[in-house]
């Protein structure tokens, strides 16, 4: 990570720009992106180990914010037949309820396009909603709500394909939700590496995306959309 101008390793063990890049050289594929004020999936890097340590370095030079390199993830094959380029993540809207209760509003899966190594539907992914059971939806969208009943470039259909340990996730997340109580409403991104276990990459507390969850699974509060319109507006 570079944060305020240096170097720290993941357990925060300071570096230099050339043990940085030879920590990166270990992996065959890593991804530079900024961490904050990046949203989209735009700016992100994708660096390949067969470009060589001196390109890394010059690469790293340019940077002028605070950015994440992590190694590139291995996808489980399930979730891999939707786009094979892009990690294809399982974003999980969650409320903390005021009786304490963690309730899944809305999950969706974001699968990227055309060779894109990003999934995001801002950068022209397709999204599509999920079942209770984890088996995708019949019918997906992209962000001008064009639909599409399977992948429009691996021909995938969406019901077809269903997330792997989909029970597990879930369940992590309500655990997980209690360490970031400050914060009732949060849409989880999560991966799914080759083993089948659950990665989480990141958790959106500002803007989780209501769009494409009313989109897919609306509406997204449901029946406690009066409860919810009352708490926020009847003060």
């Amino acid at each position: 990570m570079r944060i305020n101008g240096f170097w720290v390793s993941d357990d925060f063990k300071p570096l230099n720009i050339d043990s940085v890049a030879d920590v990166a050289m270990n992996f065959h594929t890593i991804f530079i992106k900024k961490a904050v004020d990046s949203a989209g999936g735009q700016g992100v890097i994708c660096f390949k180990q067969e470009s060589g340590k001196s390109a890394l370095i010059e690469q790293l030079n340019k940077l002028d914010s605070n950015t994440v390199i992590q190694a590139g993830l291995t996808q489980h094959p399930e979730m891999s037949r939707l786009n094979p380029s892009s990690v294809n993540t399982v974003r999980v809207l969650s409320f903390l309820q005021k009786s304490g209760d963690v309730k899944i509003l809305s999950t969706v899966v974001r699968m990227g396009r055309n060779g894109s190594y990003v999934d995001n539907a801002s950068s022209g992914g397709v999204t599509v909603g999920v079942d209770a059971s984890g088996r995708l939806k019949s019918v997906g969208y992209d962000i001008k709500g064009n639909k599409y009943y399977e992948h429009p470039d691996t021909k995938t259909r969406f019901n077809d394909v269903c997330i792997p340990d989909y029970t597990n996730i879930i369940k992590e997340i309500k655990v997980l939700q209690w360490q970031l109580c400050q914060f009732r409403l949060l849409s989880w991104d999560i991966a799914i590496d080759s083993d089948g276990q659950p990665v989480l990459i990141e958790v959106n507390m500002h803007s989780g995306q209501l769009d494409f969850h009313q989109l897919n699974n609306g509406p997204v509060f449901g029946e406690d959309t009066p409860l919810i319109l009352e708490e926020v507006f009847g003060k």
